[in-house]
């Protein structure tokens, strides 16, 4: 079933297409389809075009360097002779360098294959997704109602910074406002960022808990990116003086917050930290 305002995550029955060589190992899988975290800016090809969401595919035989999904851009739906289809909101897909996956209206004539003269393909439409793996063949995918749904994170930079600052123990402005220096000041902070560190760490495990081997690998390789990306940006901005000793440690907080704040959102409601 997929995802309230997610057209693609949720959990899906995948069935191959007669005579493929994928249906002949087996015929269909339970797969599921997630939100993951946007792709890093600094990360994307130009080919990939500007867009930074991404998903997951996930099914008993993946393994943890499959690549993550992205939308087509509208070279690949050129590419397929499919524009026209997608300017009409007739078909939206997601690229995954080995794969695509498409959503259509149910039982719709998808074509696909060379132009006039060549070998012309009708995929399969019956629940309206389908999708082609390369050296595999042709699936599609039906929706099931999945014991626990995945859900979407939360966009990090529309957390406001009023959210991210009521998150802090009240102890904190206490400290802050009885400080007479900047080292005071920083030591304040530091004592929250140490608590904050816990707590984050505490709803990653839980998030590990509800992954499968290749969700793991990558909330993994995601979390060291952040944190990288994190330090680095903190240290950004500072001026080099005796403000710093508040100024880093209050922008690694207030990131550090902002990081669980998304992470608490991709958590199964039935499952808390």
């Amino acid at each position: 079933m997929p995802v309230s305002g997610d057209p693609w995550s949720g959990s899906y029955d995948l069935r191959w297409a007669a005579g493929t060589p994928a249906a002949a190992a087996g015929g269909s899988a339970r797969a599921i389809l997630r939100r993951a975290v946007d792709a890093d800016p600094g990360g994307v090809t130009p080919e990939e075009g500007a867009d930074l969401a991404r998903w997951s595919l996930s099914t008993g035989e993946d393994r943890e360097d499959q690549p993550l999904l992205r939308r087509f851009t509208s070279r690949e739906y050129r590419e397929l002779d499919w524009t026209a289809l997608h300017a009409a909101g007739a078909i939206e897909c997601l690229e995954g360098a080995r794969m695509f996956i498409c959503r259509t209206t149910p039982d719709a004539r998808i074509m696909v294959g060379e132009g006039e003269g060549g070998r012309r393909e009708t995929l399969p439409t019956r629940t309206g997704m389908f999708g082609v793996a390369l050296h595999a063949g042709t699936f599609e995918l039906e929706a099931t109602a999945a014991a626990a749904e995945p859900r979407s994170p939360r966009d990090p930079l529309a957390i406001p910074i009023e959210e991210i600052e009521g998150e802090r123990a009240p102890e904190v402005s206490e400290c802050l406002d009885a400080a007479v220096s900047s080292n005071a000041m920083g030591a304040c902070v530091n004592l929250e960022l140490r608590a904050q560190d816990t707590r984050l760490n505490d709803v990653y495990r839980a998030l590990m808990r509800q992954f499968d081997d290749a969700g793991k690998a990558r909330l993994r390789a995601d979390e060291r990116a952040w944190i990288q990306a994190r330090d680095a940006g903190c240290e950004e901005d500072l001026m080099g003086g005796t403000g710093d000793l508040y100024d880093r440690p209050n922008c690694l907080l207030n990131e550090t917050v902002r990081r669980r704040l998304v992470l608490e959102s991709m958590l199964d409601t039935r499952e808390g930290p």
